[in-house]
């Protein structure tokens, strides 16, 4: 038995040549996962309406004013903007579409709307009202829009590449695992919807991924002057994406702190990674400081949306349940929801993710998984971290807490839950690793697929307009004369 688990346990290094086919097939069926979602995430770009996404029109505004003045904006207080946002992506975005031809489109807004998400009703919930001008073949605003939405699904690859890099930095002899891990990243409707949209949460949570992976092989192999100096690059672009990926740093702190000894000290190390970040990141902090008097410009900003809002936050417990039940599936502005019932379902398949990734833990000695435990403290911290950044944030926005700030760690978040699925059930037999991912690539499947078919589409679909036969045959004459009439 002990000799079994440690030919089939994560992190051995031996693997036989019937292995190396395995890896094979685990990497076509990455590629597979990858395409699928490839087609989804343009499927949900398609059928979302333009602008219906979270702030979509504000990053745009963002875009086009960097494609065109050459310059950052300012924001106001009166005036809610994206105009505090760090420039990375909006820049990215700016040279993606500069060349494209544009009109003067503003979408109206639709007085009727509904925000109320509970029970799920296919009523007035887009927020915008949407004409002919948004129709395939797109022109002008419309076909910048769709071209930076393509542009989000691209970053949204990368994300899933890294993903699947972390998963198998991870489950080093156990590659089918890895594809679970992909499959409950990338079929997360969350996922595909944030990443089909214009906005700077797709390119933060590339970042997020990617340092949640050098993290991760930092404690796996050691530090070098390389590594260092890639971790700060990391760490700079992150901050210059969104400001609140700063979570993360804690992730790279601990990294370098838990690291083997290798050919860098951790002080010089920390000490390096905080002179790169500070490099890339303080013209931004000491612009801010300039205009706002505020290192980070968001009090500025919360003061802007405060000033558009009447409505009051709902309980913080609601609150809680609203940042759980949009971290998988809440579309528009959150007034498209599931049905109650799935999210249950969700709860219930986390809880026991979380219940097996005890047991991995507790008894990992007896020849469960063999696992790092210096890894098991990334994985975790870095949910725990964005949890926690949330919150302190979400109490302050008037918004409130939303599940897409969470997605940067959505991949260390996977593949703990695919830990804790796979301990129940006889987890040192890697044979049957290939039955418990091809149930989590197909279940996560489903719901990717019900959530834009069964739940988006319907809810934004146009109404069906009557034929002049069919108003005919339900009017009811009135029969009232005047006079001769």
């Amino acid at each position: 038995m002990r000799g079994e688990t440690g030919a089939a346990g994560p992190g051995t290094g031996k693997t036989s040549s019937a292995g190396l086919r395995r890896f094979d097939r685990a990497a076509w069926g990455a590629v597979t996962i990858v395409a699928v979602y490839f087609v989804l995430a343009l499927a949900y770009s398609v059928f979302n309406p333009l602008f219906e996404a979270p702030d979509e029109w504000l990053h745009y505004q963002f875009i086009r004013y960097l494609a065109e003045k050459r310059a950052l904006p300012v924001q106001a207080a009166d005036a809610p903007t994206e105009f505090h946002q760090p420039p990375l992506y909006y820049a990215l975005g700016a040279v993606t579409s500069a060349w494209l031809p544009v009109d003067d489109y503003v979408p109206r807004l639709n007085v009727f709307w509904r925000y109320d998400g509970q029970p799920p009703v296919e009523d007035n919930k887009n927020l915008y009202l949407h004409t002919s001008v948004e129709d395939f073949p797109y022109r002008g605003t419309a076909l910048t829009m769709h071209v930076l939405r393509v542009f989000s699904v691209f970053l949204g690859v990368l994300t899933l590449l890294l993903a699947y890099r972390l998963a198998r930095a991870v489950f080093a002899a156990r590659p089918w695992l890895s594809l679970g891990t992909l499959a409950i990243t990338a079929y997360n409707p969350q996922f595909l919807f944030s990443t089909s949209s214009v906005n700077n949460d797709v390119l933060v949570t590339l970042w997020g991924t990617a340092i949640v992976w050098w993290s991760v092989r930092v404690v796996q192999r050691g530090l070098t002057w390389r590594s260092v100096v890639a971790g700060g690059l990391l760490c700079g672009a992150a901050l210059l994406t969104k400001l609140s990926a700063g979570a993360l740093l804690g992730i790279v702190a601990l990294a370098v702190w838990l690291a083997p000894p290798g050919r860098v000290r951790r002080v010089p190390a920390l000490l390096s990674l905080a002179s790169i970040t500070l490099f890339l990141t303080a013209w931004w902090l000491v612009r801010n400081m300039q205009l706002y008097g505020d290192w980070s410009g968001l009090d500025t900003m919360l003061q802007a949306w405060s000033a558009s809002t009447t409505s009051a936050l709902p309980p913080f417990s609601a609150q809680l349940w609203n940042l759980w039940r949009s971290y998988w599936t809440e579309f528009g502005y959150g007034q498209i929801t599931l049905p109650m019932w799935i999210y249950w379902l969700i709860s219930l398949a986390c809880l026991a993710g979380v219940i097996g990734l005890v047991r991995w833990w507790c008894f990992s000695r007896r020849g469960l998984f063999q696992p790092d435990r210096k890894v098991a403290a990334i994985l975790s911290g870095a949910p725990l971290l964005l949890v926690i950044a949330s919150v302190v944030f979400g109490v302050q926005n008037p918004s409130g807490m939303h599940g897409r700030f969470l997605l940067p760690a959505s991949a260390a978040a996977s593949l703990l839950l695919m830990i804790g699925w796979r301990s129940w059930r006889r987890p040192f037999e890697a044979g049957l690793d290939q039955c418990w991912s091809g149930g989590a690539v197909v279940s996560m499947l489903v719901l990717a697929v019900y959530a834009l078919f069964g739940v988006l589409r319907p809810a934004y679909a146009a109404p069906t307009l009557l034929t002049r036969v069919a108003v005919q045959h339900s009017t009811t004459p009135a029969k009232i004369r005047f006079g001769e009439t």
